[in-house]
């Protein structure tokens, strides 16, 4: 089995909970009427059924942690292969106009339900974590990965030489020496560069935890059937002035458990759009995740390919399939950093019109 080191990926991002939660805020208006409450009380729970959760996988098989199906665990050779699958149910998850409505769809495995969600980011992450689980089990041993074309190989046993920026380089197969062409010692050269993104990939792959979502996610449900009310109160008792501070709260755990959400979406996409794929032999290094080349050593996070020029997040091995076009390291860092600026563009404007109500009260 290739997970050497136990690894965590987002099963549940905590999305559809949020959206939930969001949803009965439009209700709070009616909070005099039987049937509204019902529907809060039945939408409340349904995001606690949906609420955020990781799952671990390592040598020993798979654990979940944090959702309604904390705790649950099984080996590797208990679950049988093809049984790591994405279902569609019949529960709506929402339906606006004449749109088509959307349902939402589980993860089981072995026959088991352990995640359910309708948000599209939530389906990506349990369809890729069951292809990479499915992919685990069928697999009985590995090989290494074809290389393009036109990567240049070793004239002795043909395999792909590895990129440095020398005169030759050692196949790691056979030991032969191999001239390295400038255009790949330039290339090699030129891909210290991606040492930039490097801190906002790891800011990206810690935190985001599926407790401290759900905690966030909790807190803004309580601090808006909380704090709204009591805004609407303020306005009815002629209290305009303060009738923004109630909502403060709700609005600050509103940008923190979106960007939190963002954080664990840019997991999954790092991991399973971008991630190196990890040798069979430990001694050899990893390879590019499009072209199957070497990538050239480093002690960095990120290696570029010497060959196509793709940025790779290694010390991931999410296997030989990419599941999904996620896009480039830098361009799901840039969608990571606009999610959580839009959330917190969000909050700060509430603050700045609770500020202006109380000035102009004054």
């Amino acid at each position: 089995m290739r997970f050497t080191s136990p690894l965590r990926l987002p099963l549940q991002t905590g999305s559809t909970a949020l959206k939930l939660v969001l949803f009965t805020f439009a209700l709070i208006p009616f909070y005099w009427g039987v049937w509204p409450v019902l529907v809060i009380y039945l939408m409340s729970r349904d995001a606690r059924r949906r609420r955020a959760s990781d799952i671990v996988l390592s040598e020993g098989g798979v654990e979940v942690h944090g959702g309604p199906h904390e705790g649950f665990s099984s080996t590797w050779s208990a679950i049988p292969p093809g049984t790591a699958v994405v279902r569609l149910t019949d529960e709506l998850f929402y339906k606006t106009g004449d749109d088509p409505a959307v349902y939402q769809q589980q993860f089981l495995i072995d026959g088991v339900e352990l995640a359910r969600g309708g948000a599209a980011e939530e389906v990506a992450s349990m369809s890729a974590v069951a292809a990479l689980i499915d992919e685990t089990v069928a697999t009985t041993s590995r090989s290494a990965p074809v290389a393009a074309p036109n990567v240049p190989t070793c004239a002795t046993c043909g395999a792909p030489l590895v990129p440095v920026d020398a005169d030759v380089t050692r196949c790691p197969h056979c030991g032969s020496e191999a001239a390295v062409p400038a255009s790949v010692r330039a290339a090699v050269r030129e891909s210290a560069a991606v040492r930039r993104s490097t801190a906002g990939v790891r800011r990206a792959l810690t935190g985001g935890s599926a407790s401290a979502t759900n905690w966030l996610i909790a807190a803004t449900g309580v601090s808006g059937h909380v704090g709204i009310p009591l805004a609407v109160l303020l306005v009815v008792t002629h209290h305009r002035s303060a009738a923004g501070i109630p909502i403060l709260a709700p609005m600050v755990f509103i940008a923190l458990a979106t960007s939190f959400i963002a954080k664990r979406v840019a997991v999954r996409a790092l991991a399973f759009g971008c991630a190196a794929i990890a040798p069979v032999d430990p001694s050899h290094p990893p390879c590019c995740r499009r072209c199957r080349a070497p990538l050239p050593a480093t002690d960095d996070l990120l290696a570029r390919c010497a060959y196509c020029g793709v940025t790779n997040v290694l010390g991931i091995d999410t296997g030989s399939t990419s599941f999904d076009d996620f896009g480039d390291v830098d361009e799901i860092l840039s969608r990571h950093r606009r999610a959580r600026l839009v959330a917190w563009a969000i909050a700060g404007a509430g603050v700045a019109l609770c500020v202006l109500l109380l000035a102009w009260s004054a």
